[in-house]
């Protein structure tokens, strides 16, 4: 059988074609992975070509709406937003049109442009709890309480729009405002103890708490005297003590303890058994693949989950039922950033020979960062949040061991390096801390430095150096340990347990302490309970606040003086 020339092309054609369909599915597979791994930047790149008018293939719908995602979780607002609009032009018919929307929604959130997220959430043909609770998140927290009330009355049909409303009024003094507060809760029939959907709780006479951590239980049966897991056990001790304090009066607390270990399947065992459903509040887990998991459980069954260790934002952002513990690294930066901007000397006089003093406006900033990746997710926000409060940033440099040349040319020059505003570096690397204290030190410069309290572990590195150089710490650990209140805690402690608390065994006293309060005097109206309680004291810590943020928003800024670590940004006293 003869084979013509015409059938030969229509093969290679044909072979080409489905070259082609692998390559696209081979390249978005690889963008989805790198979704997985929350490498946003690199899923843009992936994703980009994938959306060309140009290619046409099975996967560009698709493309297009993560590559919106990647963009959106890198805070690339608006390609996010150009992406989207682009998807609902040439796919007006695409099935997943109604993600496309909510994405949307939350960028216009994101943007502060409350109006043109309803706009698109009001297309979104089949609303679920997750839209309720964008709305819930976003405006309840956005600042023009005008805006809020213009748009209840341009959405009257809106029930939660409504109850945000009439939370935000309800505290009001404003007459016309406590007007409209009563019309909204008589018009809607609102319960004003329970005003929004994500603040779901109640009052028992009995609290069930679950805790979930890696004990590990085969490895305390050895005989070794130092364990991988020996936090999770002093956190345990910690916690364990702030509940009997807490059982004096009552014994509405009813704590339950499960082993997580160390895989996701044994977190989904355990949320597996009927138990779980009937919680009022999670603690834990803490290894990072095993959160989501939880967090997710939580948001479904509308039960509290609160992560004791955790800095990483993605556990608690868009999710009304998730808390950490802890600040996020992006919030430790921005509150750093804006210590600086408000609390650093900005001025200061120069004299030249022969000339009258001239005042000069330190505004600059000199900005390093290391190799990990939180040591850059610190680094931007920090930047970000300068450039807000007017600051410039003079270098912006990424920084490793071989890299010690250019940070001596850079710190050498001590005309410019005392002219900077301060310095801010984002690692952990004890090399590279010592040789940018030792550059500060010989050539005597006193330009302010704030970095990571991990350096006050560094062995190369002294607190009087400290001093001299007028470093300043993030100290999110900070506690402060010469209280008589903590030395009554230690003594009961040691007398219980055998050892000296240590860090993690104050992170549990104040997480139930803080936590149980909570549940005693307000019951599960979790949102709410924290809102209004603001910012306050810790029992050994300065501060906590769970509020708005989903993560505690106090972060303690410390420097050396006299020889002795001082807290720069004390809570207010109520006084």
């Amino acid at each position: 059988m003869m084979f013509s020339y015409r059938n030969l092309w229509r093969l290679l054609v044909l072979l080409s074609f489905c070259a082609g369909a692998q390559d696209y599915q081979s390249q978005y597979n690889s963008g989805k992975l790198l979704i997985s791994e929350s490498r946003w930047q690199a899923a843009m790149q992936v994703f980009l070509p994938l959306t060309s008018q140009a290619e046409t293939h099975a996967y560009s719908e698709y493309s297009h709406y993560w590559y919106s995602f990647a963009a959106f979780r890198a805070k690339e607002l608006d390609a996010a937003k150009s992406m989207l609009m682009q998807l609902l032009q040439r796919y007006p018919e695409w099935s997943k049109k109604d993600e496309a929307y909510y994405l949307l929604s939350n960028v216009y959130f994101e943007q502060l442009k409350p109006r043109l997220a309803l706009q698109f959430m009001n297309k979104i043909k089949k609303p679920d709890q997750d839209t309720d609770n964008m709305k819930v998140k976003y405006l309840s927290e956005f600042p023009v309480t005008d805006t809020l009330i213009k748009l209840q009355k341009d959405h009257p049909q809106d029930l939660v729009l409504a109850k945000i409303t009439a939370l935000r009024l309800s505290n009001s003094t404003d007459p016309k405002q406590k007007m409209l507060y009563q019309f909204l809760v008589q018009e809607y029939k609102l319960d004003t103890a329970n005003l929004l959907s994500g603040n779901t709780g109640s009052k028992k006479a009995q609290y069930r708490i679950a805790l979930l951590l890696p004990f590990s239980l085969s490895e305390l049966q050895t005989r070794t005297s130092k364990r991988n897991n020996q936090y999770v056990l002093d956190f345990y001790e910690g916690l364990l003590l702030a509940l009997d304090s807490l059982r004096l009066n009552n014994d509405s607390l009813q704590l339950f303890v499960y082993d997580s270990g160390k895989e996701i399947t044994r977190v989904q065992e355990l949320l597996a058994l009927p138990e779980f459903k009937s919680m009022d509040l999670i603690i834990g887990p803490v290894y990072p693949l095993q959160i989501p998991i939880v967090t997710e459980f939580g948001r479904n069954n509308q039960i509290a989950v609160v992560n004791p260790l955790s800095t990483n934002t993605r556990f608690s952002e868009n999710n009304e039922f998730s808390w950490l513990f802890q600040p996020t690294l992006e919030y430790q930066a921005s509150m750093a950033a804006s210590f600086a901007s408000q609390r650093l000397v900005h001025d200061t006089v120069v004299v030249r020979r022969g000339q009258a003093p001239l005042p000069v406006v330190k505004k600059e900033v000199l900005i390093f960062y290391g190799k990990e990746a939180r040591d850059s997710v610190l680094a931007v926000r920090y930047r970000d949040t300068l450039v807000k409060a007017g600051l410039k940033v003079y270098r912006f440099e990424k920084i490793m061991r071989d890299k010690v040349p250019l940070m001596r040319t850079l710190l050498g020059d001590t005309a410019k390096v005392k002219m900077l505003n301060h310095i801010f570096v984002a690692t952990s690397d004890e090399v590279l801390a010592a040789n940018i204290t030792s550059l500060m030190e010989s050539s005597k410069q006193t330009t302010p430095i704030i970095t990571r309290s991990e350096w006050l572990n560094f062995n190369l590195l002294s607190f009087d150096l400290f001093e001299r150089l007028n470093v300043h710490f993030i100290h999110p650990e900070y506690y402060d340990f010469s209280t008589s209140e903590f030395q009554r805690f230690r003594q009961v402690y040691q007398q219980r347990v055998n050892l000296q608390p240590s860090q993690y065994s104050v992170i549990g006293y104040e997480l139930m302490s803080f936590l149980g309060s909570s549940l005693k005097k307000n019951g599960t109206f979790w949102n709410v309970s924290f809102r209004e309680a603001g910012l306050q004291p810790g029992k050994f810590v300065p501060g906590i606040y769970l509020g708005t943020n989903h993560c505690n928003s106090y972060v303690p800024l410390t420097r050396f003086v006299d020889k002795k670590i001082m807290l720069l940004n004390p809570v207010p006293s109520e006084e």
